[in-house]
């Protein structure tokens, strides 16, 4: 085969690896399948150019947290998982289920809208919904980054 090498679905559904993956996983995660645990996405990437991580102003923590997000205005919750956190923000999986299903729900991950992000065991933390796409939403916490920190200690990780 011509062309580099094959590139795979990384078997870990959370894996946001770009490096070359092959049929049982991404070179990250051999062996790992099934696992929370993960490779550090805070890596310089070689070859001189920045990756979308390098670029970020705090840097994440990888974690599968429950959660719910509210808005004012909208009756109910949209149900999602937390796979990423920082001190400025999180990256969420969005309740399957809802995608496509109940327009109202889904206005609360519309870009731009104000949320609660509320974590079963943290407590719970005003946002704005930057991006969303498929299943997928991303927000931007509404607190001092240090307040993050506090609200989950030994997770959101320094600067």
């Amino acid at each position: 085969m011509t062309g580099g090498p094959r590139r795979w679905p990384c078997a870990l559904t959370s894996c946001l690896h770009l490096s070359t993956h092959n049929s049982s996983g991404c070179c990250q995660h051999q062996g790992r399948v099934g696992s929370e645990s993960v490779h550090d996405d805070n890596e310089p990437k070689a070859g001189g150019t920045l990756s979308r991580q390098d670029r970020r102003a705090h840097r994440r923590s990888r974690v599968l947290w429950g959660a719910t997000l509210m808005a004012d205005g909208v009756d109910g919750e949209v149900t999602c998982t937390v796979v990423d956190i920082s001190a400025g923000g999180a990256k969420l999986m969005l309740n399957e289920k809802l995608i496509g299903r109940d327009p109202d729900l889904l206005s609360v991950v519309t870009p731009g809208e104000r949320v609660t992000l509320s974590v079963r065991a943290s407590g719970s933390v005003p946002a704005e919904v930057v991006w969303q796409e498929g299943d997928r939403a991303g927000l931007r916490f509404l607190i001092d980054p240090a307040d993050v920190r506090a609200r989950f200690p030994g997770v959101v990780p320094p600067d």
